[in-house]
């Protein structure tokens, strides 16, 4: 029986998209539409983006798509890539001027948080009170939003250590005491709080005090919706729950 030996099929190689040449090409172009000419970037980094965008908006390997295609794109995706424009100037520049920060604050929405510290010294070096406001906006909408407010700057980002998240400021507790009414909400708790949570207490020595309510330190707790401080009782308020234990006529 004659064998007759198969042909090798020969495999269509695949034609991929050559990023880094669109992006050299048409640099000028992508720059404009891009309103990286406004940044006093430098051209490696120019390129750097304008390649991050490309490799957002070529959404397939082989169709090579054309400028005026690629720049309708761009328009269609201007929010998302500017957030990607404002992350990547934020892990590459050591330093922002005034249109880079301007252009950052405007557009980088949720990208911004981990750098909110930054961003206020420079809004305050550069006298950009207006960005300011905005970056409190954007705390509030993005961030870990405190209950209770900076004297400093203004941010509602204090947090359980009494220091400033944003300006590094730290508070007295008897501010924290002051801002969450912690002697109204103590008298309820006193009122509310079982024998046993009361014992806790005393016990600790300090109870956990939001917006809304107090806590034992033993309680489960959502730490993820809600910033709990803790507040250390005075000699006095010790004397107040052992009190309230007594007059529930049980031994302490």
């Amino acid at each position: 029986m004659l064998i007759i030996p198969r042909k090798k099929r020969r495999r269509r190689k695949i034609k991929t998209i050559n990023i880094d040449g669109i992006a050299e090409k048409y640099y000028n172009e992508f720059c404009e539409a891009l309103g990286l000419e406004h940044l006093s970037i430098n051209e490696k980094l120019g390129k750097e983006l304008i390649k991050s965008v490309l490799d957002m908006i070529i959404t397939s390997s082989s169709y090579k798509p054309s400028l005026n295609v690629l720049l309708k794109r761009i328009d269609r995706h201007r929010r998302k890539i500017n957030k990607l424009i404002s992350a990547i100037l934020l892990e590459s520049l050591s330093s922002l001027n005034t249109e880079q920060l301007e252009f950052i604050i405007n557009y980088g929405e949720e990208v911004i948080i981990p750098y909110i510290s930054d961003l206020y010294k420079y809004a305050l070096k550069h006298g950009r009170e207006d960005l300011i406001g905005y970056l409190q906006y954007l705390w509030d909408k993005y961030g870990r939003k405190s209950s209770i407010q900076c004297p400093k700057c203004g941010f509602y980002s204090i947090m359980p250590d009494l220091s400033c998240i944003v300006c590094g400021h730290v508070v007295s507790e008897e501010y924290i005491r002051e801002r969450l009414g912690f002697d109204e909400k103590f008298n309820e708790y006193l009122s509310n709080a079982s024998v046993a949570r009361l014992r806790e207490v005393i016990d600790i020595g300090f109870v956990l005090v939001s917006d809304i309510d107090i806590k034992s330190p033993r309680e489960k707790i959502d730490l993820a919706t809600r910033i709990y401080f803790p507040i250390y009782l005075k000699p006095y308020e010790i004397s107040k729950i052992i009190e309230e234990i007594h007059s529930r006529k049980l031994p302490i």
